[in-house]
């Protein structure tokens, strides 16, 4: 009988089901990645900043750290975008690829052409 899908699972239907959803992460990736480049999220992400985030970016822009700035930028926009696409999937009740495709296009962000012919 078949049960619902459990990530520890072993099971050929749960197997499939794993493998289903790392397809879609993979066939989404290079929508975040377009998202995480789009100048509009780049806006929105810094207007969500905490004031803790804030005062270590500007502490790294301060002292000349732009490997702290950078990485603190980074981090919270893959925050920020993730957090979207998750919000979208429950939302509309989709998969991944679907919920940063209508991002994408909501924000006006294209991938990279080879990104997606891959």
């Amino acid at each position: 009988m078949a049960h619902t899908y459990h990530r520890q699972c072993g099971c050929y239907s749960c197997g499939k089901a794993e493998e289903a959803s790392e397809r879609d992460e993979e066939m989404a990736g290079p929508y975040i990645e377009a998202l995480k480049g789009c100048p509009t999220v780049l806006s929105e992400a810094m207007g969500e900043l905490t004031e803790e985030e804030m005062a270590s970016m500007a502490a790294s822009l301060a002292t000349g750290d732009n490997d702290k700035f950078a990485l603190t930028m980074r981090t919270r926009i893959g925050m920020f975008v993730y957090e979207a696409v998750e919000c979208r999937m429950d939302d509309l009740k989709c998969d991944m690829f679907t919920a940063a495709t209508r991002l994408a296009d909501a924000y006006g962000a294209e991938p990279l052409r080879q990104a997606v012919a891959a």
